[in-house]
């Protein structure tokens, strides 16, 4: 007896149905639409609360009906609804297709209804009308990933609003000190030196220099190096009132930067755990000017390469790619599309800034630095941005190809090669090198051959012309004509001698 296989069911709706979800903080607005003919109408709205029991009661709301489609905003609580709709099991003969959509899609302008419940419907319709283009939404271990890398991000950003004030204290009580980078260890030490000896700068260089102040041997080294320089703010005291501010701002900084030590841990743990994960992160962060905590980013915020079609979606998603300007019939590239992905381009735009200033290593990124920054002197953000887009580029080969990072890769292959000799350059007939210029024999073969026609269409007109450049024609075919004709009485010659000499 043949075994029976079971045909899927179809169920056949005569109106296609999607919903539209509004996400806040405390609550959900969910409506429910019909697409009738060219119209799509509202059917019901119904509002929910943002927990496990309000997600579930939606899911069952919306399991009464047979939703095709349904689309919703990328926020920050996206995600928890958006699983809460995958793990949900009591669809009827039809599962939802899930949409995550850019919020600029359906930006309000002035004037226009800004209301839950309409914002839903708008949704709805776009996910009835097939415009809902949907976002990534990571899963699992790249979600976490990714928020652990944006907070890193975000600590990062306070970090460096704190070096900020502290240099501007600094310069607004006389000590505007060149090269004070407080991102390193040397410059901590001293402002720690300074709040020690209560403000005095003459004080915190000697307390420095001869050893009174216990620091390592790389900061006295480091301060020794710029005492010319510093000398001449000896005398500069800093007030106890504004010593507080200072000593609060430091004491921030160091609890930030213990913050960002320990999710920089966290994340190189989480890395670990997942194979695939690792694999990517590490062969990513051999390029130089990205390390493991970047890499680590633009992995989480990148996902899966493979959906990209091509690179140039790749750049555009990560802010490499320039913005269309479109005016009219006028269409030319602009800035960098702010439409992007912003950590990732943040990132990206760090690598840049780093190989410029901060890498002596011989590589094909480093000599595209150098370039950028002959050309662009006195545009360093330009520089930071094209070596940056550089370094999509590769990330993006290593990404999609499989493959590990060469830092000479190219070098070899963009030499200019000598060019060949039967290459025709086509001269401009007003430049006076044109007269004394003659074309290779093997072309005007090639011309005559392919153009006959055209040329004894054209010297019937080119009698009498005063134009230069018709004049220059006509000596280009008479040469054609003379060489052909001689060409051919040689061939003529040679193949009378060859008959004679087999008949004698």
């Amino acid at each position: 007896m043949a075994e029976q296989v079971k045909t899927p069911r179809i169920i056949h709706s005569k109106y296609p149905y999607g919903a539209g979800l509004d996400v806040h903080n405390q609550y959900i607005t969910a409506c429910v639409a019909a697409r009738r003919g060219h119209e799509v109408e509202k059917l019901v709205v119904q509002e929910f609360q943002r927990s496990p029991e309000g997600l579930d009661t939606m899911c069952r709301f919306l399991g009464k009906y047979l939703i095709g489609i349904i689309v919703m905003e990328a926020t920050t609580q996206t995600p928890f609804v958006y699983d809460a709709l995958v793990k949900y099991t009591g669809w009827g003969g039809i599962k939802p297709e899930l949409r995550v959509i850019h919020p600029s899609l359906i930006k309000k302008y002035t004037g226009e209804l800004h209301e839950d419940a309409h914002d839903a419907l708008d949704l709805a319709t776009l996910g009835l009308a097939g415009l809902a283009k949907g976002s990534y939404v990571p899963q699992e271990k790249m979600r976490e990933l990714r928020i652990l890398t944006r907070e890193l991000r975000f600590i990062d950003r306070d970090c460096t609003r704190l070096k900020n004030r502290i240099k501007r204290v600094l310069t607004t009580w006389g000590l505007p000190l060149q090269e004070f980078d407080l991102s390193s260890g040397y410059a901590t030490d001293f402002m720690k030196a300074m709040l020690h000896a209560k403000g005095d700068f003459g004080a915190t260089l000697d307390s420095i220099l001869q050893g009174t102040f216990k620091t390592p041997a790389s900061t006295k080294r480091a301060i020794t190096a710029r005492e010319p320089t510093y000398k001449a703010f000896r005398s500069i005291k800093i007030p106890l009132s504004i010593l507080t501010a200072l000593e609060s701002y430091m004491l921030d900084l160091s609890f930030n930067s213990a913050i960002e030590s320990r999710i920089e841990k966290e994340i190189e743990s989480l890395v670990e755990q997942d194979p695939l994960i690792h694999h990517l992160v590490t062969r990513i962060s051999k390029v130089i000017g990205l390390s493991e905590a970047s890499a680590s980013s633009l992995v989480a915020e990148t996902g899966n390469v493979a959906r990209f079609s091509n690179r140039k979606q790749f750049l555009k998603y990560v802010g490499c790619a320039p913005a269309q300007y479109i005016s009219g019939e006028v269409s030319r590239p602009g800035h960098l599309s702010k439409r992007a992905n912003k950590f990732a381009r943040y990132a990206f735009t760090q690598a840049g800034r780093i190989v410029t200033h901060s890498i002596n290593d011989d590589s094909t990124i480093k000599e595209y630095a150098r370039k950028q920054l002959n050309a662009h002197l006195n545009n360093k953000k330009l520089v930071y941005a094209n070596v940056g887009i550089k370094v999509a580029r590769v990330v993006y080969a290593l990404m999609a190809k499989g493959i590990e990072y060469d830092p000479k890769h190219e070098q070899y292959a963009k030499m200019k090669s000598p060019r060949p000799e039967n290459t025709f350059v086509m001269q401009d007939w007003r430049e006076p090198s044109v007269q004394a210029a003659k074309p290779k024999p093997f072309v005007l073969k090639t011309i005559h051959n392919k153009t006959k026609h055209l040329i004894k269409y054209i010297e019937k007109n080119l009698e009498g012309s005063t134009e230069p450049w018709l004049n220059y024609l006509a000596d280009l075919f008479g040469q054609l004509q003379k060489r052909d004709g001689k060409k051919h009485s040689k061939k003529t010659a040679d193949s009378t001698a060859t008959r004679e000499k087999m008949t004698s």
